[in-house]
């Protein structure tokens, strides 16, 4: 397929998500996928997608941020669960992971952007414990993803998605 025919309508292609350790695809190949994507579509931004692979992958030869890798750096924030005691905010390991992964980003590639991710799943509780935050604590979310002790953000999405719990009607629904 011929991209150019959609290039005014793609905000950005996104190549992997969560790619270091449990995936196995070291930051060599990130980069060897931002190439290859790059020569298919260089005018459209790339993205990866990265929860803590930043802040866990410091110190693992291989494994660690580099240039090369992205335009647009989407760090998820996922510390918003339910691990069996009731949904809550892990605030201190959101700060720790962003303000980590944001200083890293903007210090190796500071052309990159850097957009966080912003959990409103499409269902009260995943199978990873992963819940839907009530409007006082979506809030609290984002106050703390938009605050600048965090570091440089150019902006956030909304990420969603269906769990196996959910029915054919809810799928619907959303």
């Amino acid at each position: 397929t011929n991209y150019s025919t959609y290039k005014n309508n793609i905000f950005g292609f996104l190549i992997i998500d969560e790619p270091y350790e449990d995936k196995g695809v070291a930051a060599a190949q990130v980069r060897s996928l931002y190439s290859e994507a790059k020569k298919i579509a260089p005018e459209i931004p790339i993205i990866v997608g990265w929860s803590r692979e930043i802040s866990k992958s410091k110190g693992k030869p291989g494994f660690e941020f580099s240039d090369g890798m992205c335009d647009i750096c989407l760090i998820s924030a996922l510390e918003y669960r339910d691990l069996g005691t009731g949904p809550s905010l892990d605030e201190e390991s959101l700060r720790d992971n962003h303000s980590f992964s944001r200083k890293t980003i903007s210090e190796t590639d500071p052309d990159a952007l850097i957009l966080s991710s912003v959990p409103v799943f499409g269902q009260a509780q995943s199978m990873a414990g992963y819940a839907m935050p009530d409007p006082e604590n979506l809030r609290q979310i984002v106050d703390l993803l938009l605050s600048p002790e965090l570091g440089k953000i150019d902006g956030l999405m909304w990420q969603s998605w269906l769990g196996p719990t959910v029915t054919k009607a809810q799928k619907q629904e959303t």
